[in-house]
Order: structure tokens, then sequence, then C-alpha cells
């Protein structure tokens, strides 16, 4: 009797257990389709146009898994439009930690944007990340978002070759909660990307392969609505600025570091400082100065001014030098030397 007892009082909570995990998962499911069905709601007010072919619900027991069909979010401010395209998008969070969420989009990722500047493709093979809780800021709550391209492409309006292609593009985003729902709201993105093997379209006096470019910075939200003039003033006037943390370029016999800050000028032509660190600028200025791109008295002025600022951090290493470049009034300047022109970002 005492067995039988056992045996009922086992299989009832057995059933019970099993009726919680059901009942669990399917609460976690319908909360993540009303957040993703929020979030879109949300975007459309904000202006954005949003559509997809249907929302799936799978990964029962363990995680709540949400799969996207022929996603596309699309914009238009003014003169500028774009649009970004996701064949598949899947969504995944494990039903005890709901907040980390790994999304992939395993059919790769495009995007077509349409400005003053010209239109421009930009596809990727895979897109692979996470979105995660983070610390708390002054504007709230933050989340920390990673995504992680392969084979990028980027082609302007000579379809015919490509800008540039990379091998891979790891991106981190810090931001607070309000900018993942309303990408108009006022606050700080913390950017962080690295872009591996660049090809150039052609060749240049320092390589046609960038190694990597690095960035590590500050942006001020909301970031411009368009890449044109206005949107671009718009976005100056409300004290937009880029704080760069640490930047790098690695490109032929050139290692690149640097620090700084940069706006746009009432000519939306880039202005600001960055102090440098520069490894093989030598043989770099000497490309530059065969190329033409320098008059060689120059490249022997820069050459040697730098040679008394610079050390030599490794015995037998290259010299490494330090200096400000400042930008201001159209020109990229090293001390009295006006080394390039600036143009607008945009033309007006």
């Amino acid at each position: 009797m005492r067995i039988r007892t056992f045996l009922i009082a086992s299989i009832v909570a057995t059933v019970l257990c099993l009726a919680a995990v059901v009942g669990w998962w399917h609460v976690m499911a319908d909360r993540g389709e009303t957040i993703v069905a929020e979030w879109m709601s949300r975007l459309e007010s904000a202006g954005y146009s949003v559509a997809h072919a249907g929302l799936d619900r799978s990964g029962f027991p363990t995680r709540v898994e949400l799969t996207l069909r022929d996603a596309a979010i699309g914009w238009r401010r003014g003169s500028d439009s774009g649009e970004v395209r996701l064949p598949v998008l899947s969504a995944a969070a494990p039903v005890w930690d709901p907040e980390t969420i790994h999304f992939v989009s395993p059919a790769g990722v495009s995007a077509s944007l349409a400005s003053a500047a010209g239109p421009l493709e930009v596809s990727a093979a895979s897109l692979d990340g996470t979105i995660r809780p983070a610390n708390r800021t002054d504007s709230g709550r933050a989340w920390a978002v990673r995504g992680q391209l392969s084979d990028l492409k980027a082609f302007g309006p000579d379809a015919a070759s490509p800008l540039f292609t990379a091998v891979a593009a790891i991106v981190d985003l810090g931001m607070p909660e309000i900018l993942l729902v309303s990408p108009d709201a006022e606050g700080i993105v913390n950017l962080t990307s690295r872009i591996e093997e660049i090809d150039l379209p052609i060749a240049t006096p320092l390589g046609d392969r960038i190694r990597a470019v690095t960035l590590a910075s500050d942006v001020t939200a909301p970031l411009p609505g368009g890449w044109s003039a206005p949107a671009l003033s718009a976005w100056r006037e409300r004290g937009g600025r880029v704080t760069l943390h640490q930047g790098g370029v690695d490109w032929g016999p050139l290692q690149l570091r640097g620090t700084g800050g940069l706006t746009l000028d009432r000519a939306l032509r880039p202005e600001g400082n960055i102090q440098i660190r520069a490894r093989g600028y030598e043989p770099a200025l000497d490309a530059l100065g065969r190329a033409g791109m320098l008059p060689t008295d120059q490249v022997s002025a820069i050459k040697l001014a730098l040679a008394f600022i610079s050390r030599q951090p490794e015995p037998g290493g290259p010299r490494e030098a330090g200096a400000e470049l400042d930008l201001d009034d159209g020109w990229l300047k090293l001390g009295p030397f006006r080394l390039a022109p600036l143009p607008p970002v945009v033309p007006q």
C-alpha cells in the first residue's frame, strides 16, 4: 500500500513538474514575442519601416528561440534612405537566463544606403552575436551588444567592383536601454570595432591590403539621421562628437595608434585633434613621396622633425614617434606643416 501511494505521489509530482516546465516555457516564449512586437512598434513610431514573413518559436524545453523570416528594416530621412535585410534571423535565450540573448543570421545580412554621397551596398556572409545586460549608466540601464561579421563587401556607385572587402569584423556596442527601443533618443554609444584583412580595389603607396583597423570610441546620440548635410549639421548643432579612446591602423610598413576627439565644423569638415604614435613612418613617408602625394622637401622636413621626438622602444626595433595632429580650418596639420586638405564629409 505504501509503495502504491509512493508511486502515485511520484507520478503526480512528475506531471506537475512537467506542467510547470511547459507552462514556464510558454510564458517565456509569449514574453519574447511580445518584446519583439513592441520593439517593432516603437521603430515604426519613430518613422522606420519593419517587415518580415513570419515569426516562429522553438527550443523547448531548455531555451526559447524566435526566428524571423525575410526581415527588413528601412528608413528615410529627407533625401537619405536605407534598408537592412536579413533572410533568417534567430534569437535564443536559456529559460534560466532570458536576458542573455544569442542571435545569428546564417544566411548573412545586407544593407542598401542612398545619400548625397551616392549609393552604397554592404553585405556580410554571416552574422553572429549576443545581447546582454551591462552596467548601469547615468542614462539608466545599459546593454552590451556584440556582433561578428564574416566576408564583408562594400560597393559604391560602380557596382562592378567592390570599394573594399574584409575577412571579418567584430563590433561591440554599449548603450542605454532607451537607444535599443528608440534610436532617436539622447545618450552615449560606446563603440569598439576591429576590421581585419581589408583588401582595396587599387594599389596605394602603402599597399593594397590593410591588415587591421581598430577603434574604441564614444559617440554622442542621437546619431545623424542620414548621411546628408542637413542631418550632419543637426548632429553637430546638438553637440555631436566622437571621442577616440584608442584607434589603430596597420597598413604596409605603417603602424599607427591614436587618441583624441573629433566633430565637424560649420563647413562639415572634420575638426579636432588626435594624439598619434607611429612606427614605420619613415618608409611610409618615403612611399608617399615617391607617389607624388607629398613634396620631397616636405618628406625630409617631416622626417627630421619626427627624429627629434622619436624613440626606440625595443633595441634594434623600429623607432616610434609621437605627435599631435590638428584637424583645423579644412587642413590636417602636424605642427606648422599642412599634410593634406580636409574636404567636407558630404557635398553641400
